[in-house]
């Protein structure tokens, strides 16, 4: 999973290589419009403000909410609104490789554990939206370590996909998962955040929540998977019966002991949905520990 950097301005040439240098590999872009909605188009990881950059960071941060995908911004040049919530640092060379150095590290450890053992079953999710996933988490759980305020993941994972996939069919399944996060998503604040991860798999961020407040939010996710019901439509004449299902639900958050970066974060509500299929499914799991059924 590559780093896309955009440059804006001019950087010294042993900046530009020591970021071309970076693990893993570093998409460098050199953007010279003066438009900045046209560098945030480029989904980058990280933007990077030269001297004489066409626009200033404020430009950037405020149409950034069109995307809905805000980045870190580092000004190697003097900004004086570089320092925005939208921005992570701002000064000079040693900066700008800091933060580049932390997306790049942090890129290469959420991308190992969790893409990994989802190459196979995600069908009907495309890669791009992973991506998106994990690059929102490591920008809330940034925020989270910089405001000190906690953050919350629930993983949603429906049981027996797989038999219901036999049964009903892969496109079937796929509407009931889209059916089921539209449900999910009207329940959320405007500030929380949903994602499709997999086939029959959902992840919701929760900004400025503990792990109490977001276990009331997973316990009603389960309840609302329960009673959804899905009408499959048909070919034939024949009806079809209708499609139910229920789901394992872990639930995490951070940061905090023992949970200080974001794959930290997503590997314990992995293995909190893990102890709730264990215990067998139709439950919430909040840091690996199984609650009662609903």
């Amino acid at each position: 999973m590559d780093l896309r950097v955009v440059i804006t301005g001019r950087i010294p040439e042993d900046l530009r290589r020591e970021l071309a240098s970076l693990d893993p590999a570093v998409d460098l872009i050199d953007q010279g419009d003066t438009d900045p909605s046209a560098v945030l188009a480029r989904r980058p990881h990280l933007v990077v403000l030269g001297d004489s950059a066409p626009f200033a960071a404020r430009d950037l941060a405020e149409c950034a909410y069109e995307f809905d995908e805000p980045v870190p911004v580092v000004a190697v040049g003097e900004d004086p609104d570089a320092d925005l919530d939208l921005l992570l640092l701002r000064l000079g060379r040693s900066e700008v490789l800091r933060v580049a150095r932390r997306l790049a590290r942090m890129r290469r450890a959420l991308s190992h554990p969790f893409e990994a053992d989802r190459a196979v079953r995600t069908r009907s999710v495309p890669r791009e939206a992973l991506g998106v996933f994990l690059q929102r988490l490591e920008y809330e759980f940034s925020r989270a370590l910089r405001f000190r305020h906690p953050v919350a993941l629930i993983l949603l994972r429906l049981d027996d996909r797989d038999r219901l996939a036999e049964i009903y069919g892969e496109e079937t399944v796929a509407d009931f998962a889209s059916l089921l996060e539209g449900a999910l998503r009207r329940g959320l604040r405007d500030v929380d955040l949903m994602f499709r991860i997999g086939d029959g798999e959902i992840a919701a961020i929760l900004p400025e929540t503990p792990a109490p407040g977001a276990t009331v939010v997973a316990e009603r996710f389960l309840t609302q998977t329960a009673r959804l019901v899905f009408k499959p439509s048909s070919p034939c004449a024949r009806p079809v019966l209708p499609m139910k299902g229920t789901s394992s639900i872990g639930v995490a958050d951070g940061p905090r002991e023992g949970v200080g970066t974001p794959r930290d974060l997503l590997l314990l509500a992995e293995d909190s949905v893990s102890a709730a299929r264990a215990a067998g499914g139709a439950r919430v799991a909040v840091e690996r520990r199984v609650l009662a059924s609903s």
